[in-house]
Order: structure tokens, then sequence, then C-alpha cells
């Protein structure tokens, strides 16, 4: 832990730890220098794809991502809080969500994006150093397909519902220094954000967030400064091996699938934050998975995609388009979850024709 009157916060992607064996990160020349940069943070938050799983448990209707407990212990970092409002913390329904909590809280291992009912689910996380108080929220889009979707009276995931956000936010604001909304968002295997995702997110800051952390399109999504704060579109992947898994079509036989993870799957970024009561600032530092899916701290020019040019032209469309993008209508495109309204991101196409490469990828990626 650092002393200083600072709180600094590495926030890192998707991770999903399926698979892994208790040595395989304390045995990685490649891991020392991130588990370095971890432990040298207060904390490092990042999204838990998956859910604790037994042995014999099956996930047959999706892409399931079942994780071992042992998988978890051997990052062998203290200070990991997770966000597991995502898609695929219900892959196992409730059982595989409360083992998965129950498994956290016997680790000493802190988490938020979940909740017994609504209103739980959306409880902020408030972190604390010194004099600096900082609230975590997260908040899922419907269009990710999840199904364990908190209600009223049941419990799930926070659905991404603008209003319940600006809500959170009010509640909250005067009571912490900072926020930080992470969003589980956006189209898988894509570079760039929706018209609606920018508005949106333009829309958060406006409202008194000071940082935004996407994470769910796989890959990293661009970054803007607007505003007072800062919108990470999409970190990419932290931690993400190539996914084995289980499914049945109907009433067919289980089938035994393997997910491969391209090059531009295993780029990513940490975004380490300093935040004070003065102010805070960022830094960027790039990561890559090894052979063994591994993140070890790389350099940008060891990227196969552009991240300079992803950034440039993100920015150039949003300067270019803003008038198109101010006038997208967040009340206009919802969809309607047990008697609420939820808007859809997908309204409307992403920003860049290298983005039906990647949705080329993301196909031939599902057939293998």
């Amino acid at each position: 832990m650092i002393e200083s009157t600072s709180m600094k916060i590495n926030f890192a992607g998707d991770i999903c730890l399926q698979n892994y064996r208790p040595d395989d990160f304390r045995l990685s020349s490649s891991w020392m220098g991130v588990q370095q940069l971890l432990n040298d943070a207060d904390y490092t938050i990042a999204n838990f794809e998956g859910t604790i799983t037994e042995p014999n448990w099956d996930c047959v209707h999706k892409i399931g991502l079942p994780v071992r407990r042992e998988s978890l212990e051997a990052l062998a970092v203290d200070n990991f809080i997770f966000n597991v409002g995502n898609n695929h913390f219900g892959d196992f329904g409730e059982k595989g969500a409360k083992l998965t909590i129950d498994t956290f809280k016997e680790l000493g291992v802190r988490w938020f994006g979940y909740g017994d009912r609504l209103l739980d689910a959306r409880k902020p996380l408030v972190l604390e150093h010194e004099n600096c108080r900082i609230a975590c929220l997260s908040y899922v889009d419907v269009t990710t397909n999840s199904d364990f979707l908190a209600r009223y009276d049941s419990l799930g995931v926070p659905p991404l519902a603008f209003p319940d956000v600006l809500h959170d936010i009010e509640a909250i604001q005067k009571n912490v220094d900072y926020i930080v909304v992470n969003l589980h968002w956006g189209i898988e295997n894509v570079f760039y954000p929706t018209y609606d995702q920018i508005h949106m997110a333009h829309a958060i800051i406006d409202a008194g967030v000071d940082v935004i952390i996407g994470h769910h399109q796989h890959v990293y999504q661009g970054m803007e400064e607007y505003g007072d704060g800062v919108i990470f579109y999409g970190l990419g992947n932290f931690i993400m091996p190539d996914l084995q898994y289980k499914y049945q079509y109907q009433d067919g036989p289980i089938l035994e699938k393997k997910l491969k993870q391209l090059q531009e799957n295993k780029e990513a970024i940490i975004a380490q934050i300093d935040f004070s009561p003065e102010g805070f600032k960022y830094k960027i530092i790039p990561v890559k998975q090894t052979g063994n899916a591994i993140p070890q701290i790389a350099n940008f020019d060891e990227w196969s995609i552009p991240y300079a040019e992803i950034n440039e032209k993100l920015l150039s469309f949003i300067k270019k388009k803003r008038r198109q993008i101010n006038a997208v209508r967040l009340h206009q495109y919802r969809l309607i979850y047990n008697g609420r309204i939820f808007q859809n991101i997908y309204s409307y196409p992403t920003i860049d024709k290298l983005s039906f490469r990647a949705l080329w990828d993301s196909l031939r990626k599902s057939l293998i």
C-alpha cells in the first residue's frame, strides 16, 4: 500500500480465470512486472467474467465461463476489487453467483455490481484513503445478452437504465470526491463505440461523473477526455485465455466447443489513475498476453492494432459528427424489461469501416 494523500487505482479490463493452475502466475516471468505494478497501487479494479463453480455444473444455453477457486487464488494480488456487473455473472444462475460471492468473502476480495434486488445491485462501492472518497458504480447493458438482470424483488446485476444512472449519481455525489462508472456495453470485437455509446458517455460525464470505465468488447475501443472527465470506452482483455465451453442447441447433443482469442483480443490497457483532493491524473499502461495467456507489460509498437490511430480517428469523428451525436435521443432507443425502460445502445452503427473486419473475425471465431 502506498503512503500518500492520493489514492492510486489501476483499472484493468476483462478477466476470465478459466483453467489456470495455481503456479501459472507465480512461475511466470512476464507476470512479475504486472504484479509489481498492481501491488504498487492502492487498488486494482477489474471486470470478473464468469463465476466460481463446482466441477459437475454445466451451462449449455450460452457460452458459460466457469472458474475454479484455485485459479482465483493463483492471482496472488491482495488489492484486487472485482466488478461483477456483466453478462457472464449469471451463467450458472443463482447458485453460481452466490458461490462466487461466498468465495470472495472467504478470500477477503471486495466486489460490486450485484445484489439481492435492484437497489442492492445498484449500490455503489465507496473507497476511502486519507481525505479522498471514490464511489464506484456498475451497470450492464441489456444488449450484452445478460439473462441475470436484477429486478425490484429479485437478485442479479444492475441493468443500464439511463434514468437510474442519473438517480444514483445524484444520490452519492455529495458524499464523495469522485465517481467512477463501470459500463459493460458495446459490440464485441469492434474497435470503436457506437453513436449511442458516445452520447450516453457524454451525458453521464455531464451529470457529474469523473471517469467511465468500459468493458465487454474484448478489444481496446478508444478513449476520450470530455468536459472534466475521461472516458475509456473499452479497456480490452486483461486476462482471457482460449475459452472452452459446452453448448446445446434446442434438444440436440451437448457439444464441446472452443473460442480462440485473436491477437487483438490479447492486447489491452491498464488505466492507472491517481485521485487526490486537488484533482486526478491518469497514465496509460499497455499490456499484452503471452502464449500462455498471462499478461505482461508491453509497448504500443508491439500491438497488432493501431492504438494511436484508433484514438485519433475516434476524436476526429466526434468533432466532425458532434451535431449528429448530440441529436441521439436516448429515450427513443429503449427496451422494455419487467416494466422498466432500458435504452438500446446498438441503434446506430459503429463509426468506422474497420469495425466490419472485427465483426467478421468474431463470426469466424464462433465457428471454430
